[in-house]
């Protein structure tokens, strides 16, 4: 892969608007069933692992509280009342971006010889922790669900979700549907990372992306040339935003 010069600002800067992004929807507080109840979701999360299924969030923090476990989520979680499993993870994954420095991201991907060998670990190291602490809570999660801890519940009906639909845990056999809609490995995360941090620095909406402009490069080439990515690279991550409508043209 090619190398890419990249600084922690500008993963915090990115991880900071994917959150002012994310907050448009806590402060909506989209209400679903019954007036007044608050639900924290977004739909384009729904492709990843646990789809639009949410948590009850007293019951969720009740468990963590049992287990003598801390949710780093920001914001908290104590202001809704259910919140997408996928949405949870994605703040869990943020929380480094606001409460860890350079230093000592670094310093904890030294305990972690696996993660310090990873090629975004020098270039990125808030974001690695992020996302590897992301992928931590997803199997203590997939785990309490399996053993009957937790219970996943529909978004619409709130009613827990079939046990058939519940993702399997150590290691069972799992079906090409459930592993198409796995979490992309920490590098795919990077590379869209990247993308977004560009379009963001342009001063671009992603969900607005400007229609091409005869004899002018378009937005996607002006983010290739910045980013330096081989072209199969950048085409595939660019595809794969586009797929989970993390970018998408203006209306």
């Amino acid at each position: 892969m090619d190398k890419v010069t990249f600084d922690d600002c500008a993963i915090n800067r990115a991880n900071k608007r994917r959150m002012e992004l994310e907050d448009k929807a806590v402060i909506a507080r989209k209400r679903e069933g019954m007036k007044g109840i608050k639900i924290l979701f977004e739909k384009h999360l729904c492709p990843r692992e646990f789809g639009s299924a949410v948590f009850n969030v007293p019951d969720l923090l009740k468990w963590a509280q049992k287990k003598g476990f801390h949710l780093p989520t920001v914001p908290p979680l104590d202001d809704y009342d259910f919140a997408q499993a996928e949405y949870v993870l994605t703040l869990i994954a943020n929380s480094p971006c606001h409460t860890s420095t350079t230093d000592e991201a670094e310093a904890h991907l030294k305990t972690k010889p696996e993660l310090a060998q990873h090629p975004t670990a020098e270039s990125a190291p808030v974001f690695l922790v992020g996302a590897d602490a992301g992928e931590q809570w997803r199997g203590v999660l997939s785990k309490a669900i399996a053993n009957g801890e937790l219970v996943l519940l529909d978004r619409h009906s709130l009613l827990p979700v079939e046990p058939a639909a519940i993702p399997a845990a150590n290691g069972e056999a799992e079906t090409d549907a459930k592993k198409s809609n796995k979490k992309p490995p920490l590098q795919q995360q990077f590379q869209e990372q990247e993308i977004l941090r560009v379009i963001g620095e342009l001063g671009i909406d992603p969900k607005k992306l400007p229609k091409i402009e005869p004899g002018k490069p378009g937005i996607k080439a002006k983010v290739r040339q910045a980013l330096k990515f081989s072209a199969k690279v950048f085409d595939k991550a660019w595809e794969r935003l586009r797929a989970n409508q993390d970018i998408r043209s203006a209306e």
